[in-house]
């Protein structure tokens, strides 16, 4: 799937901006809050940030995924370049030199545990247990220098489940939060390229999004998602909380609620959404365009973070 990178975007915008003398217009990415009074995502108060949302883009060079915090206090940037954070003052805060030049592609926060965060990447496989202060590896078990693109999880009573897809090898599962690791070998192989990795709590099923379209994972085997309609899939995102599942696609935005068929959530996007996520409430959803901008979905409309 081709994306703009963060680092063309942001050079193509201050091209622009030197040439029509502007800073701001309609498309520029926002720096700050939703514009909504019900935003399940705010900047944390009480966090210095140093950066601009446009720092950000030239720092982190692409986006692999935007998602809030469990408690709707942060939002959270992965890319190649480091793990970025909401801060006060409408700023972006950087994780500390533990992170700073990893490539981060995916996250799970503890829906409990709010202060607990996992994250992997390109030879990456690390975890937080003070909201990303401090990191430590949870590599025992992975390949060496694995090449993870995908990482969720989920939490069943006192124990936290992960899954990792790793190039090449497989998807890895840790029974107790990165501890250790172990080779699902009971699944069969994916042959063909992996985008995205994700776990439906209500079904007890893993899914991935791959080139081919989505896949569930039953009795072993990986069989494929038909969505009427819809030809490709951009991005995966479940949320346990609320028992549904939501689709980035070419024809909009498609949900599943439990045992119902896949139904359009959103036809009116306002771009490709190559990232996708759930908002803190029911029903909400935060995306990331190919044009690098954020967008909040709320009641039925798409709005620019601000």
């Amino acid at each position: 799937m081709k994306r703009i990178t963060l680092k063309q975007w942001a050079v193509g915008f201050a091209m622009t901006s030197l040439l029509t003398g502007c800073t701001t217009n309609d498309t520029e990415p926002a720096q700050g809050s939703f514009d909504t009074p019900n935003v399940p995502v705010r900047a944390a108060s009480d966090i210095q940030g140093e950066l601009t949302y446009q720092d950000v883009l030239q720092k982190g060079e692409h986006i692999h995924f935007v998602k809030p915090s469990p408690d709707g206090s942060r939002l959270w940037l992965g890319t190649h370049v480091g793990l970025y954070g909401t801060a006060s003052q409408k700023l972006w805060a950087e994780t500390p030199e533990d992170l700073a030049l990893d490539d981060i592609r995916g996250a799970f926060f503890d829906p409990e545990e709010t202060e607990h965060v996992y994250v992997t990447g390109q030879g990456v496989a690390k975890r937080s247990r003070d909201g990303g202060e401090t990191w430590e590896p949870m590599i025992t078990g992975l390949p060496d220098q694995p090449d993870i693109l995908g990482l969720t999880g989920v939490r069943q009573k006192d124990q936290v489940n992960l899954y990792v897809y790793v190039s090449g090898m497989g998807i890895y599962q840790s029974r107790d939060g990165g501890d250790r690791w172990e080779l699902m070998e009971e699944l069969q192989q994916l042959n063909q390229e992996v985008y995205a990795i994700d776990y439906n709590a209500y079904e007890e099923r893993l899914y991935v999004l791959t080139q081919n379209g989505l896949l569930s994972a039953q009795e072993g085997k990986w069989e494929s998602e038909v969505i009427e309609g819809v030809e490709r899939v951009f991005s995966l995102a479940i949320d346990n909380q609320h028992n549904k599942m939501y689709l980035s696609t070419d024809q909009g935005i498609m949900v599943k609620e439990e045992d119902s068929d896949w139904e359009m959530l959103s036809q009116d996007v306002p771009e490709r959404l190559s990232a996708i996520s759930p908002g803190h409430s029911e029903d909400t959803l935060i995306g990331i365009g190919d044009s690098a901008i954020i967008y909040f979905y709320e009641n039925g409309e798409w709005k620019k973070w601000q």
